[in-house]
């Protein structure tokens, strides 16, 4: 008879990350040398992978009862060797710990996050899909467009307001009024009533133009 395979024994229960932790990454990032690294793996399994591991074990346990139905997957830690093949970092190794937990088996670039974690000199956490599939995509397109389920995607039908401009207030005509017609209380659209003066310039709200954010890159 074919041999049961052992039990994984749990992780620790997690207790926190050491107090000192960061400045592993800080002399890592300091040398980048494969020798500096081979010598001192052992304190990035102890100082981060440990209690990251144990982390995500407790946060997977207390996501469970909202993700009711869906068999979330064990925590992943991502390597800290970084592929240096598309990015323009080209240090061999990322100056902090990341890892996930996901809410399917497969690839974990294409599997939701119920949650991700990433600390160290580099800090982030999020959930959700890091990017869609084409099939993905597809699949949520037609949901944003059916009448009946499209209602509760957030921001549905909506553009995001020109860089530098506020968004106008009030509905873009009253109800029940014919295509073409102006905003409540103004001028129809194409009427010279809405027209800037010439040589107006517009002042954009509070300074300047929205920020945007860069998403890391997972792991």
């Amino acid at each position: 008879m074919p041999r049961a395979k052992p039990t994984p024994a749990a992780p620790p229960p997690f207790t926190g990350f050491a107090q000192d932790a960061p400045r592993f990454f800080h002399e890592l990032a300091a040398t980048m040398s494969r020798a500096w690294w081979q010598e001192h793996k052992g304190e990035y399994e102890a100082l981060w992978v440990a209690p990251m591991t144990a982390l995500l074990t407790r946060v997977r346990a207390e996501l469970a009862p909202a993700y009711r139905g869906v068999a979330l997957a064990e925590p992943k830690l991502f390597r800290i060797h970084r592929d240096v093949r598309f990015g323009k970092d080209k240090t061999p190794y990322k100056t902090h710990c990341a890892g996930v937990v996901s809410t399917t088996a497969g690839p974990t670039m294409e599997a939701g996050a119920a949650v991700y974690v990433q600390l160290g000199l580099e800090e982030f956490a999020g959930a959700g899909f890091y990017v869609f599939t084409p099939e993905q995509l597809a699949r949520w397109r037609k949901a944003v467009l059916d009448p009946r389920r499209g209602a509760e995607a957030p921001g549905r039908g909506r553009r995001p307001p020109a860089r530098g401009r506020r968004p106008p207030p009030g509905p873009a005509r009253p109800p029940g009024a014919p295509p073409g017609a102006g905003r409540a209380g103004g001028p129809p659209r194409g009427g010279g009533g809405g027209r800037a003066r010439a040589g107006a310039r517009r002042r954009p709200p509070g300074g300047g133009g929205a920020a945007s954010t860069p998403r890391p890159r997972p792991g």
